[in-house]
């Protein structure tokens, strides 16, 4: 699978990802990678409309995260892999079958790759242009607002299924916040197409068959679903924020960092 290939890939080049660098490929497209030495063969035909736009396109090419949740070219960079990926389907996919058929982005850079020179940089410089416009329209020229992890742009805001039925006070209690997320549906640590991020991973575990208590793991949004608990939503933040909890797996660890024990024998 493309997820397989992906994590296959970050593996390869980070080979001390389980160790500590799980975070700094988790939210790589791997479109990125096959693209990177094309994307800087457009630059002198990006034409300039209002903002530096070869300054931007340099700032994608040379940031080693082009979808991180705190990052400014990445909400453009994002903004075009999206415009690349329908303006390519849009002009190529055969009328006939577009209902049935929708080509994935790394199928398409595979293609644009065996493009000419010309034809190439002229769809990339075309939807790199088209990005802008959306995030001008979309964010303002005020490139301040073009971070890509905002509540405005890709966020994660989990709703419980009664959010929207129940009164103020029960909404009070069973409402989720809203956080920052970075990547998308092509990273390795999916985020999905949307901006409200709709599929992914809640729960993920990296174990340590070497060391079982140097496991690690994150879920959202917590372990019950009893609002008033803490462990209702004690694990959102963290799991919006990449970071991993330890999992113990001796018993001498799990007794020592117990919340609370509760034991219960059968009625004599």
């Amino acid at each position: 699978s493309n997820d397989f290939q992906r994590g296959i890939s970050g593996l390869s080049q980070k080979y001390l990802f389980f160790l500590g660098m799980k975070n700094s490929f988790d939210k790589v497209s791997r479109a990125f990678f096959n693209s990177k030495g094309v994307l800087t063969k457009i630059a002198p035909f990006i034409p300039r409309s209002g903002l530096e736009l070869k300054l931007w396109l340099s700032s994608i090419v040379i940031t080693g995260n082009p979808v991180a949740k705190d990052s400014i070219a990445a909400g453009l960079y994002n903004a075009w892999e999206m415009t690349i990926w329908n303006e390519f389907n849009r002009r190529y996919v055969p009328k006939e079958v577009k209902n049935f058929i929708w080509m994935q982005l790394s199928r398409v850079i595979e293609k644009l790759e065996d493009f000419s020179e010309k034809d190439r940089n002229e769809i990339l410089a075309s939807s790199f242009k088209q990005a802008v416009e959306y995030m001008v329209n979309t964010y303002g020229e005020d490139t301040n607002n073009w971070v890509y992890g905002q509540n405005e742009y890709k966020h994660v805001k989990i709703r419980h299924p009664l959010e929207r039925v129940v009164n103020d006070s029960i909404y009070s209690l069973i409402s989720l916040k809203s956080y920052p997320r970075g990547g998308n549906g092509f990273t390795p640590g999916s985020t999905s197409f949307n901006n409200n991020q709709s599929s992914g991973g809640s729960f993920r575990v990296l174990i340590n068959t070497g060391d079982w208590d140097n496991s690690i793991a994150t879920n959202s949004p917590g372990q019950s679903g009893n609002p008033k608990s803490k462990f209702y939503n004690n694990l959102y933040e963290d799991w919006a924020n990449d970071i991993y909890f330890p999992l113990l797996y001796s018993k001498s660890k799990i007794l020592r960092n117990l919340d609370k024990r509760k034991v219960y024998y059968p009625i004599k």
